[in-house]
Order: C-alpha cells, then structure tokens, then sequence
C-alpha cells in the first residue's frame, strides 16, 4: 500500500469537496450481513489465513503487509504460533 497524498489548494481551485470517514453508519453493517446472509457477497473467499489464539501477534504482523493477507480467522482451536492457511 503506497501512502495517499493530496495538494488541498487543488480541491479550493476546483470547488470540490472531500469527505473522509473512519467509521460506517450501523445500516451499512445490516446491509453487509443481509448480503453475505443472502450469498450476494462470499465472505469466506475474504478469509485468507486462519491461526489459533497464540498466531495473533503473528497474523496481526502479517497484516501489516497489505499484499499478503485480506483476513486471517482467529480460530482458538488451531494449535501453534504459526499462521494455516485457509481452507
């Protein structure tokens, strides 16, 4: 992932306006869960490792490396430190 950058004065020569959020309105979550409930949206493809409670100092690492993993599954079964991949 590259950092995102942006020129401001841009934006006020132009008459834009940029909105930024860094949370999502709770209807947003009851439409994703009706759409992984219905099939529209297969979450399980999302899931690209699983570890058990002693991986997730590991996986959260691993997550720091966007090209690596989308979602790892923390599964408190799974022995080991290490990261499984998912299945």
């Amino acid at each position: 992932m590259t950092e995102d950058v942006f020129t401001p004065v841009v934006g006020l020569y132009k008459d834009i306006s940029v909105t930024m959020c860094m949370a999502y309105p709770p209807e947003e979550f009851a439409r994703t869960l009706e759409r992984i409930a219905d099939g529209t949206i297969d979450a399980a493809a999302l899931v690209t490792g699983q570890v058990g409670l002693g991986g997730v100092s590991a996986a959260l690492d691993t997550l720091r490396q966007p090209d690596d993993h989308v979602k790892v599954l923390v599964r408190p079964g799974l022995p080991g430190t290490g990261l499984h991949p998912a299945h």
